[in-house]
């Protein structure tokens, strides 16, 4: 999803890659596996995450949030 938006995304163009508690996701995820139990209530969040972590490195995007709640937050991608 993430990289089919920055194929056409211009300069300054945001994408909401994920919308939720990422921290609150990738700690439970890592804590289930470690007692090999599945995840896939929280793989979407984790691995939208991952992926636009991976356009960070690259430099293609920077990375940003909005608090929405409590632990509730719109991931944005903002492309560079």
């Amino acid at each position: 999803m993430l990289a089919d938006w920055l194929a056409s995304a211009s300069r300054g163009d945001v994408c909401e890659y994920a919308r939720g508690d990422l921290a609150h996701a990738r700690y439970w995820r890592v804590r289930r596996r470690m007692m090999d139990e599945a995840t896939p209530d929280l793989d979407g969040i984790c691995d939208a995450g991952e992926d636009a972590w991976r356009l960070y490195l690259a430099g293609r995007v920077t990375l940003t949030q909005r608090r929405l709640g409590k632990q509730n937050f719109a991931y944005l991608a903002v492309r560079l």
